[in-house]
């Protein structure tokens, strides 16, 4: 909202003698986090699954930013050549803070060695079926109506990956500073943003590690023996 005054306040036609009406208004309290839809692995592939049968280059498109954790639209201009199969790396050429190295699973090498199999290093990684890259208005619809088929709530986006990717990053105990590397973020956005699912990961490794005065108890079967009966 901000953007469009100050837009407006640029143009001398439009007689706006001054900011001051917005410029000194404060952000409301609590309100600025981005919304952490988000998904298990399960439902992910159900995602790709859904999509795959509308349009098998969206879903390829989707399951490589679900690999590489980048936010919608990041690896749209990646090229083969950005996929360093040897490192285990893909490179995410324009992201949100740059261009950065993504460190890959060997399920997400095995995805990528698929997308370059048979191109040209200049070729783009994840095109759309006709060649041409994703623009960000390609996805919307899409992403819609795989959600749908998917049984999954229509009212998550394609962030829900990049979200999921780092949920599941930390329930698996991924360092947060690789994390961080990877996704193209900081750490202290992944402490505020994911607090709840890491206050939780503490807990249980806590609870599976740390030292305790009294051992559990042990539930032990009991055994019934039948005295056998004499006599005549």
């Amino acid at each position: 909202m901000k953007a469009a005054l100050n837009h407006a306040f640029s143009d001398d036609a439009n007689r706006i003698p001054t900011d001051k009406a917005w410029r000194t208004v404060e952000p409301f309290k609590k309100v600025g986090k981005a919304r952490a839809d988000h998904f298990t692995e399960a439902q992910v592939r159900q995602l790709v699954a859904s999509a795959k049968r509308q349009d098998p280059a969206f879903a390829d498109f989707l399951e490589g930013h679900f690999h590489a954790g980048a936010r919608p639209h990041e690896l749209s201009s990646a090229e083969v050549r950005h996929f360093l199969t040897a490192d285990a790396q893909v490179i995410v050429p324009k992201g949100k803070t740059g261009a950065r190295v993504v460190t890959l699973t060997p399920e997400g090498v095995a995805f990528f060695r698929r997308m370059a199999k048979g191109k040209q290093p200049t070729d783009l990684l994840l095109p759309r079926a006709d060649g041409q890259p994703w623009g960000k208005s390609h996805q919307h619809r899409p992403i819609k109506v795989a959600l749908k088929a998917a049984g999954l709530p229509v009212s998550a986006t394609m962030y829900a990956l990049r979200h999921t990717y780092i949920s599941r990053s930390i329930e698996r105990g991924t360092p947060l500073t690789l994390i961080a590397e990877n996704c193209g973020t900081s750490v202290r956005m992944i402490e505020d943003t994911y607090a709840k699912t890491i206050a939780k990961v503490r807990r249980d490794l806590i609870g599976r590690t740390a030292p305790t005065l009294r051992p559990p108890a042990r539930t032990q079967a009991k055994t019934r023996f039948r005295v056998p009966r004499t006599g005549k």
